[in-house]
């Protein structure tokens, strides 16, 4: 049988400090044609990154020393890379924290090989629809605004509604940011919207704004098929790159 070519798939780093688990796991995503390397700690995976960066990362939360949920928190603080929990903690409390810490999806072992590839490739398509990662995504001022890019917001029902017509339900603390960016009809800081949240940018963790943008980019890239056009800025900054409206 001739294996699937692994042009256009992601790059993956697996920290898991189970022998067995991680050689098994290891030879499934090899098998699968999907590069990729291991590890058993966080010191040896900062190690190996740093000269050898992935797309997406799988790991467990019970590590030695730095534990697994330290690790997504400094990942997530410095970058937008994929991160999946695989861990054989199960409860709802642990599910909840391991993705505010900033994963992506958490799998609860022992996992389903076939469930794990899925999870991935799923992943992947949203990341790659991320403005946050392109490296080829324009500049605002590059980017024509024209009433065809006009997104609405319904406040009552709390859908985000895509220039294409598609909507995508919003939580209350996406409604609150999407309503902050129609208020400034700008850009806006972090803790601009930490003060939209209600909350106290000097007790507030920074890193929660991106956990918030990057869940509703993935909710609208499945839903709407389409980016959400919040893109970056020097100083920390973040514009809405087209028009918003309330309806």
């Amino acid at each position: 049988m001739q294996l699937a070519s692994n042009v256009n798939k992601p790059r993956l780093a697996l920290i898991e400090d189970d022998p067995e688990q991680r050689e098994a796991l290891h030879a499934w995503l090899q098998i699968n044609t999907y590069p990729c390397w291991s590890t058993d700690s966080a010191e040896a995976y900062y190690k190996i990154a740093a000269v050898d960066p992935v797309d997406i990362v799988i790991i467990d939360l019970g590590l030695p020393g730095e534990d697994g949920t330290s690790v997504i928190q400094h990942l997530r603080k410095y970058s937008s890379i994929g991160i999946i929990i695989v861990s054989a903690r199960s409860s709802s409390n642990d599910r909840v924290y391991g993705l505010e810490c900033g994963a992506d999806m958490y799998l609860v072992k022992p996992v389903v090989p076939e469930e794990l590839l899925s999870c991935i490739d799923s992943l992947w398509r949203r990341l790659k629809l991320d403005p946050m990662l392109s490296s080829d995504t324009p500049h605002p001022a590059d980017v024509e605004k024209t009433p065809d890019s006009t997104w609405r917001i319904c406040c009552n029902r709390r859908h985000l509604i895509s220039p294409n017509g598609a909507s995508v339900k919003l939580t209350p603390s996406e409604l609150s940011i999407m309503k902050a960016f129609v208020q400034a009809q700008g850009t806006l800081s972090r803790c601009d919207l930490i003060t939209a949240l209600g909350a106290d940018p000097k007790s507030f963790q920074m890193n929660r704004i991106d956990v918030h943008l990057s869940r509703l980019r993935s909710k609208v890239a499945d839903s709407c098929q389409i980016k959400l056009p919040v893109t970056p800025l020097p100083g920390a900054r973040l514009e809405f790159v087209g028009k918003i409206e309330l309806s």
